[in-house]
């Protein structure tokens, strides 16, 4: 039984990563390199985590930053500011 549970949670799991491959590969702008991640080491894994996190870190700043911007210069391009949802998980939300 245990075996039987086990060989369909790896071949679901096989799916959802054949699934995110596709969707890797056909978004423009996306690393390619990032298709197949399963076959790096815990290591190679924890620099990516890494790099993501950064990557984040530099976009809520960006996104802050483009907020501050806009209260400041009311005339300011929309695109300058940062989505209702970066605002709550920022702690930004206008009351």
């Amino acid at each position: 039984m245990v075996f039987l549970i086990q060989n369909t949670q790896n071949r679901d799991a096989k799916a959802v990563h054949l699934k995110l491959d596709e969707l890797i590969r056909a978004l423009k702008g996306a690393r390619n390199n990032l298709v197949e991640l399963e076959g790096l080491s815990d290591e190679e894994l924890k620099k990516l985590e890494t790099e993501f996190v950064r990557i984040r870190k530099e976009v809520e700043q960006a996104e802050k930053l483009g907020k501050e911007f806009q209260k400041s210069n009311p005339r300011s391009p929309a695109r300058f500011a940062p989505s209702a949802r970066c605002d709550a998980r920022c702690g930004l939300a206008s009351s």
